[in-house]
């Protein structure tokens, strides 16, 4: 978070402002995973005159003194390096991902905050910068291993260091229902000053899984989910932090080396066939697209009967599946050995491996395939700053 402090409060006017200026400023300092830029305004040059802030700084116990010239010092160089963002997201409808740059807030003395334009007071800036950030999930666990597995290294350390800290992060999790409910409560009432931390702290994931007549489209549940976090940007202004994965699940993003190592005997031409739509143009989006899991088992037509249903989900069943059966695009498919190569899926088994502690060594190769597409979706490197960033 960017924090933009007004040089007046150093000439501080009461004891209350002095005591709650050293609180904002302790409460970043302290944070040995701090990921904010303290920034005066006018800006602090070590060495030159700064006025009320050598003059505040001078009257400080010397460790402490210490510390905050030196947060102080390094606000305009943690700064360089970064964009203060505006939300983001493609030109089609429903706008299916949005994120939030470097979080910017502008501290001054103000009889109330303004949190619409980010003018706060320095109580409510402590208060947001102690706001827990609240990871808003599909599966707890699956999620935060893969933004891991997506990170750079020191990236990964940082996130999993944060996550297990105490007090840092409140876990929202349970599918997109909860999600959904979550994200309503935000708009439900009025906009106060508890809602808007919330907002501001929170990093919203979920997967597109697939429409009911083309597994290529948003989900029901994700497409509304897309139009309530639109609902909550249209009330509130950019802050929310979204993503919407283009991607069926997590799962489809594991790689090809991931594929062959996780299935079991017998499931090689599964995992060839997968394989070789990610590398066709004409059907790159159809691997996207495939039930991983079950596969073109979990993609049936909504007229197939139920009792068509309960044959095709026993694997010692010889019941034949037909294109006819299934959603597009896979209606499309028009040879019965390919039908039959891509009839049952791999299971639960890559969600567990990217569980997996340690990590598989194709682990390696998750970053490259989330780069291979789609084109629109989130790129990986944005991704995972936009996590640090509500961190």
């Amino acid at each position: 978070m960017r924090i933009l402090i007004d040089r007046a409060l150093f000439a501080a006017k009461s004891e209350i402002e002095a005591l709650a200026l050293v609180d904002l400023l302790t409460t970043v300092a302290r944070d040995t995973h701090s990921l904010h830029s303290v920034i005066t305004d006018p800006p602090y040059m070590q060495g030159e005159d700064n006025g009320p802030i050598d003059a505040w700084l001078n009257y400080r116990d010397p460790i402490e003194a210490r510390a905050f010239r030196s947060l102080l010092a390094n606000g305009l160089l943690v700064n360089a390096g970064r964009s203060v963002g505006v939300g983001v997201s493609d030109s089609l409808k429903p706008r299916r991902w949005h994120l939030e740059g470097w979080l910017s807030v502008r501290v001054e003395r103000r009889e109330a905050s303004d949190w619409r334009s980010r003018s706060l007071t320095i109580g409510d800036a402590v208060d947001l910068l102690r706001e827990p950030i609240h990871l808003v999930l599909e599966n707890e666990r699956t999620e935060l291993a893969f933004v891991g597995l997506l990170a750079a290294p020191t990236d990964a350390k940082t996130l999993r260091e944060l996550v297990e800290g105490p007090g840092k992060t409140k876990v929202h999790s349970g599918g997109g229902g909860e999600a959904k409910k979550w994200i309503e409560a935000l708009i439900d009432g009025p906009p106060t000053a508890a809602v808007w931390r919330k907002l501001l702290r929170a990093w919203v994931l979920f997967d597109k899984d697939a429409g009911n007549a083309d597994a290529c489209h948003l989900s029901k549940s994700a497409s509304d989910l897309v139009d309530l976090c639109e609902k909550v940007v249209e009330i509130y202004g950019n802050g929310l932090s979204w993503i919407c994965l283009l991607r069926r699940e997590l799962e489809s993003y594991v790689p090809d080396t991931g594929l062959a190592a996780e299935a079991l005997k017998g499931q090689q031409d599964f995992v060839g066939h997968v394989a070789s739509w990610r590398k066709d143009p004409e059907r790159e989006h159809w691997a996207w697209s495939l039930d991983l899991k079950k596969g073109l088992r979990g993609d049936l037509h909504v007229d197939v009967s139920d009792a068509v249903r309960t044959l095709l989900k026993d694997s010692r069943n010889k019941h034949p599946l037909e294109a006819h059966m299934l959603k597009l695009p896979f209606a499309g498919i028009s040879s019965p050995a390919e039908l039959s190569a891509l009839k049952y899926g791999l299971g639960d088994r890559l969600g567990e491996a990217l569980r997996a502690t340690p990590p598989r060594q194709w682990a390696a190769d998750l970053s490259t395939e989330y780069d291979r597409g789609p084109h629109d979706q989130v790129p990986r490197l944005a991704f995972v700053q936009s996590f640090l960033d509500r961190m």
